[in-house]
């Protein structure tokens, strides 16, 4: 069966190889405009990736907050924390992240650093005002804690086969 599948994915290929050659030409400058339109994708899917993390430390940190808040102000106990668990699970069914362990590690998270710390739109609003008196433009369509990628650095690229999948999980 197996090499049934091997067989027909090399005839698929070899049609594809042949039709791109039975093409016309390409016009000038259409390489160019393809390895452009690649790195932008890729440029855009780190960005991608880069968001969807930086809102799931947000999120796992508003939950170890309110967490240790109530148990703080209103006296919650430990148990509170598997009915949450258990809670969150059944209202996002198939979502992972909401388990027992997960929840217990976002309470951790936020006791670890929450001494201190402030998550700030910017590090930079961290700095003495006189630094921060300089202004800032901010592109609409790339936040400002992320640097552009310069067109010569190679990227890495997302691994379908890592746990979790690659970066479509994040963008669907």
């Amino acid at each position: 069966m197996a090499a049934t599948e091997g067989t027909k994915k090399t005839e698929l290929q070899a049609a594809a190889k042949s039709s791109l050659r039975s093409l016309a030409p390409l016009p000038p400058g259409y390489a160019q405009l393809l390895e452009d339109l690649k790195n932008r994708i890729r440029r855009a899917q780190v960005r991608a990736t880069v968001a969807a993390s930086r809102e799931l430390i947000r999120l796992y940190w508003d939950i170890g907050r309110e967490i240790v808040r109530r148990q703080v102000q209103e006296g919650w106990g430990a148990k509170v924390i598997d009915r949450l668990a258990a809670d969150l699970q059944r209202a996002f069914p198939g979502m992972a992240g909401f388990s027992r362990t997960n929840i217990h590690r976002a309470r951790a998270f936020y006791l670890a650093y929450a001494k201190g710390l402030t998550i700030v739109p910017q590090a930079v609003g961290q700095f003495a005002p006189a630094i921060v008196a300089q202004p800032v433009r901010q592109w609409p369509e790339q936040p400002a804690t992320i640097t552009p990628v310069p067109d010569d650095v190679n990227l890495p690229q997302p691994d379908d086969r890592a746990v979790g999948g690659g970066v479509e999980n994040y963008c669907s």
